[in-house]
């Protein structure tokens, strides 16, 4: 599936390529590259999982990385591990090259503190009064499904 929308792109976009998975390091990051050893356009990739950005830090150091994260308010992940994910404890290894935020119970102090280190990206927004309401305080944003911003 990857190819196919990367062919039907070619090239004529930026695209950021999420990884979402639950198995052993370096199995789904290595079928990526592959895919896009062979692309010609522009793309980032990025995670929640810090591990996964830490392994194109090292592996594939050309790569643009981003760590996703959020307030994990709602999430059932263990108390500590929230912790790790939210204040972005790991970064220290995987190296971001940008930070993608959710704009869900965002803490904008938060936000702006970031953005003085990384390229902050805001996620998802969905209509052009949260467009208008975030786009002063991200670097750029993540929209779906919007036409008239």
């Amino acid at each position: 599936m990857l190819k196919e929308v990367l062919k039907y792109i070619n090239g004529k976009a930026p695209v950021i390529i999420e990884l979402k998975y639950d198995r052993p390091l370096g199995i789904l990051e290595k079928e990526v590259m592959k895919i896009l050893k062979e692309y010609k356009g522009e793309y980032a990739i990025q995670s929640f999982n810090p591990l996964s950005i830490a392994w194109f830090r090292y592996k594939q150091p050309q790569v643009i990385r981003g760590q996703v994260a959020s307030e994990f308010r709602n999430d059932k992940m263990s108390f500590l591990k929230r912790m790790f994910f939210k204040n972005m404890l790991f970064n220290f290894i995987s190296n971001p090259d940008y930070i993608s935020y959710s704009i869900e119970n965002v803490n904008i102090e938060k936000i702006l503190k970031l953005k003085k280190k990384y390229l902050m990206l805001g996620w998802t927004i969905k209509n052009k009064e949260e467009f208008n309401k975030y786009k002063e305080i991200y670097d750029n944003l993540i929209c779906e499904n919007i036409l008239e911003c």
